[in-house]
């Protein structure tokens, strides 16, 4: 899953792997089976991979489904959350990509123990 983001994965395929860039396979366990449920989803990896496995991991969640407005308000719920509060989105980036993995993890209900981010 990191190359497909970064690396068009048929690219990938032909030159580091040696293999056949017209039968590209996109592979996600749990968190990733979710991405790859994201990317059969999305318009733009359309022709990137000609099939998919998803182990475990499922687009069938809220969020897979939540509206712009929706997603974006929890951003901004988050961001006020751990200090970032600025009116422009430029200044919000800055400070969210500053951010430590404590003050992310701290900041949900819910407790993280060892994140491995």
């Amino acid at each position: 899953m990191l190359f497909a983001f970064r690396i068009h994965p048929c690219v990938f395929k032909k030159y580091y792997l040696g293999g056949d860039a017209s039968r590209v396979t996109l592979f996600g366990q749990s968190a990733g089976g979710m991405s790859v449920a994201f990317h059969l989803a999305s318009p733009a990896s359309a022709g990137l991979f000609h099939r998919a496995i998803i182990e475990s991991g499922s687009g069938d969640v809220p969020i897979f489904f939540a509206t712009y407005n929706r997603t974006r308000s929890f951003s901004e719920d988050f961001l006020r959350g751990v200090g970032c509060d600025s009116q422009k989105e430029s200044d919000l980036l800055g400070c969210a990509r500053k951010l430590t993995t404590k003050q992310v993890t701290t900041y949900f209900p819910f407790s993280i123990k060892n994140p491995s981010i």
